[in-house]
């Protein structure tokens, strides 16, 4: 295990340098060395449970930062195109995935399905980017952010309106209503809960921290704490740790968003875009080849058009609807997440898995490319050029 781990950040010290002389993020080389050394290509090293730990870490870790960076004032005036580009990049997605699905010949059921794993988002792909060109804290960065966490809301009731029909074989009644009730009712006790209860009890322990390690401990336990809450009611741990960070930010402790910085890149949050390029392991067609090239076409164009739309209806720039339309193209661990509990269920087949993976994996890796295509140099300020 140290070996490997001392290999895979080795490996992404080279290719970050390398990557960013050409003007590419570096998580762009990490996934890629990920892919190589993986069991697709070289297979040097294979998935194991404790990469899957350190990842899970490093992205709730990277999407807490992205909290602590994010600045709720302007969350608030950014709430329009946020939510409107939120609702575009849902919409579009799983119309797209279902009627793709459906032209296959898949029955109904799979087909709503595929279309709301589209409906994913993770930003924690695009956070690490516009962390690393000093846009999170931007007007697109800002709306990005916001939309992503109301995408996974409503992918959550999406995903269990999908899951009840499925079980009770599309016969809808006061069962199915009952059950999206429920999942409204905690996810809102849980919103409501982290907020008002978490500022008022951060506020207060926030006062006893003199040492910056003493901040940076209780910060990391609280990031934790709000994830697991956030998986307790069936939404994605990532949000739960962007929400942990928009509160901490309020409590002022001293130098926290380096600390965690420090923290995470320097071990989880490289460990975390290796892994996804090392997750691939499956023996390619050219049917599969073929399938997954129109999937994940769909995927990128569906997400990018409806979340481009929902911006500029809701009054940002051309360009700046365009950063947003890009920067919620990637699907990461949240679409995997999504595609797993299908397989449980029986509406996702396991020879169809290959598929969302490679989709995963295009959104993922072009997410960055295009972002930093669409920020010219002078609109940057070098928030993490080291």
């Amino acid at each position: 295990m140290l070996f490997n781990l001392a290999l895979i950040l080795f490996v992404a010290w080279i290719t970050d340098r390398l990557f960013r002389r050409v003007n590419i993020p570096g998580i762009v080389g990490q996934m890629i060395i990920g892919l190589i050394l993986g069991p697709s290509m070289l297979g040097i090293i294979r998935p194991a449970e404790w990469i899957s730990a350190l990842a899970e870490i490093g992205v709730i870790i990277l999407m807490f930062l992205a909290g602590l960076e994010t600045n709720p004032e302007q969350l608030s005036r950014a709430r329009g195109p946020m939510l409107l580009s939120a609702l575009g990049g849902v919409f579009l997605p799983l119309v797209a995935g279902t009627w793709l699905t459906l032209s296959l010949g898949a029955n109904h059921y799979k087909a709503i399905f595929m279309g709301t794993i589209l409906t994913a988002t993770s930003v924690s792909v695009t956070a690490r980017t516009l962390l690393d060109i000093g846009q999170l804290r931007s007007t697109e960065g800002t709306a990005i952010l916001g939309a992503a966490v109301v995408d996974d809301v409503v992918g959550i009731v999406i995903l269990t309106v999908v899951l009840a029909l499925a079980a009770h074989s599309g016969a809808a009644g006061h069962g199915l209503v009952l059950t999206v009730l429920w999942v409204f009712l905690k996810i809102a006790i849980f919103f409501a809960v982290a907020w008002f209860g978490g500022r008022a009890l951060v506020r207060r322990l926030a006062r006893r921290t003199q040492p910056k390690h003493q901040g940076l401990l209780l910060s990391l336990a609280v990031c934790f704490l709000m994830a697991v809450g956030a998986e307790a009611v069936g939404v994605a741990a990532i949000t739960g740790a962007y929400l942990a960070g928009l509160i901490l930010r309020g409590a002022r402790i001293r130098a926290l968003s380096e600390e965690v910085e420090t923290v995470a890149s320097g071990v989880f949050v490289p460990v975390f875009f290796f892994s996804i390029g090392a997750m691939v392991d499956v023996t390619w067609s050219w049917s599969l080849v073929a399938v997954s090239a129109a999937f994940s076409v769909v995927a990128v164009l569906s997400k990018a058009l409806g979340s481009f739309a929902g911006a500029r209806v809701g009054g940002l720039t051309y360009i700046q609807s365009l950063r947003v339309g890009v920067g919620m193209v990637a699907r990461g661990e949240v679409a995997l997440i999504t595609a797993t509990i299908g397989l449980n269920a029986g509406l996702l087949a396991r020879e169809d898995y290959p598929m969302v993976v490679a989709m995963v994996l295009v959104t993922t890796l072009i997410t960055p490319l295009l972002l930093r295509f669409l920020y010219p140099d002078d609109a940057r300020t070098g928030f993490a050029s080291g």
